[in-house]
């Protein structure tokens, strides 16, 4: 009997962390998908300045380069592009996504959409970079929020377990 008890306790301690751990996680993927979105916008930019394709085949192209859970944004505007134009596709899709980013992260990305489509291509290197440099700002916050919380999380989880077992004995 006592070592069933102890195997419970164990397990307490094992699932309170493990959402610790996972609640942790949701700070590492906001980071990363906004490096993923950081990344995709130097692609959108080379694409722009080298090779006068449509919005839209750039767009699949990037959807098609990137692995991560941003490529859905891509194949979203891509979509949306069909029966919108470019700007509305384009914050749909942001709007739309089921990320781990903020929506102070979203108004960020949305800053790309607002001359898209409608300026030459110095003007949409121009919004890629200044879209560049705002994601770079939330990058940041989001790497320090990462450095705060994750840690705390994990901390938390495991010392909620331990007060449960202490609780439960």
């Amino acid at each position: 009997m006592e070592v069933l008890k102890l195997i419970l306790y164990a397990l307490v301690i094992l699932n309170s962390t493990s959402i610790g751990f996972l609640i942790s996680q949701k700070y590492q993927k906001r980071v990363d998908e906004l490096k993923d979105f950081k990344s995709a916008f130097t692609i959108f930019k080379t694409k722009i300045r080298f090779t006068y394709a449509p919005l839209k085949e750039i767009f699949e192209d990037i959807s098609k380069s990137i692995q991560s859970r941003t490529k859905t944004v891509f194949q979203a505007v891509c979509l949306y592009m069909e029966n919108e134009n470019a700007t509305e596709s384009w914050n749909k899709a942001i709007e739309e996504a089921t990320m781990e980013i903020n929506q102070e992260d979203k108004e960020a990305l949305k800053t790309l959409g607002k001359l898209l489509g409608k300026t030459d291509v110095e003007g949409q290197i121009n919004e890629i970079d200044l879209s560049l440099t705002f994601l770079e700002t939330q990058i940041k916050k989001a790497e320090q929020e990462k450095e705060k919380n994750a840690k705390l999380y994990k901390t938390l989880g495991t010392i909620t377990g331990i007060g449960i077992v202490i609780i439960l004995l």
